[in-house]
Order: structure tokens, then sequence, then C-alpha cells
């Protein structure tokens, strides 16, 4: 991808609210993996609503209530089973997090034929006709943020 998308992606992730400390390396590992701006804009829009990038969460430093209990990390709140190998990597290694959350990314949004909607609900584990809570707002910043890319 080219380095003008590098730039559009770090706008992208400030505008979905990953704070100025952690936009640049976001944004330059979102755009070292992706192949299209559909799954940057998608990495961004989910990753917005599991975690809003912040820090401590990037760093598996998770409150009780969060993180599911301790069974997630990092910014996109994977689970052992969906990180795979990168399990151990994760805590703190958002190149780690991006890896992962891609081959979750793209496996969900081929599962879904592409369909964003379809592709949330079924990361937070449900079936592909089954309302997520909040979707509607994640499919509207997915959509915001594929537009600006």
């Amino acid at each position: 991808m080219s380095p003008m998308l590098l730039k559009a992606i770090l706008s992208a992730a400030l505008a979905v609210g990953a704070p100025q400390a952690v936009a640049p390396e976001l944004a330059a590992a979102i755009h070292q993996r992706t192949t299209n701006s559909t799954e940057a804009a998608f990495l961004l829009a989910w990753g917005r609503y599991e975690s809003n990038f912040l820090p401590r969460i990037i760093a598996n430093d998770c409150r009780r209530w969060e993180c599911d209990r301790g069974k997630a990390r990092g910014a996109w709140q994977l689970h052992e089973r969906a990180a795979g190998a990168d399990w151990d990597a994760l805590p703190g290694n958002l190149d780690a997090q991006v890896r992962s959350a891609l081959r979750m990314t793209r496996w969900a949004l081929g599962r879904c034929h592409g369909d964003a909607r379809c592709a949330f609900r079924v990361l937070g584990g449900l079936q592909h006709d089954a309302r997520l809570k909040g979707e509607d707002e994640r499919v509207a910043t997915f959509e915001a943020t594929r537009s600006r890319l």
C-alpha cells in the first residue's frame, strides 16, 4: 500500500479516537499488514469498539471486569483460540495484535461475503442474523472510516 494510504490510516485512526501516543504505531502496523482499505477500515472500527485503542488495554493492563474478565488481550480483545500462536506475544505488541486481528477480520468478512454488519456479529460470537448490541454504530464507523481511505 502507498505512503499516502499510511497518512490516511493515521488520520482515520485519530478520527475513530485512537490516542495520539498510539495512533502512529497502530497506523504503521495496519498499513504494513493489510492489503486493502476495507481491511484497514474494519480493523479501525472493530478496535474502536473493543478497546478505543487505550494504551493500558493494548499492554494487557486490564481491570477485573475488562478484557472479558481476563480472557481477552489487546486492542481487539482477542481470545487465546483466536490469537493462536500470537497469544503470548500480544501484550503490548501492536504488530502481533494487528496480525491476529487481521486473520479474524479476513475470516469474518469471508464468512459474511464482505458484509461488515455480519462480520461484526460473527466476531461477537453470534450467528450472522442475530443482532449485536451497538452494531449500527460499528457499521457506521466502518463506513465512515472506509470512505476516508
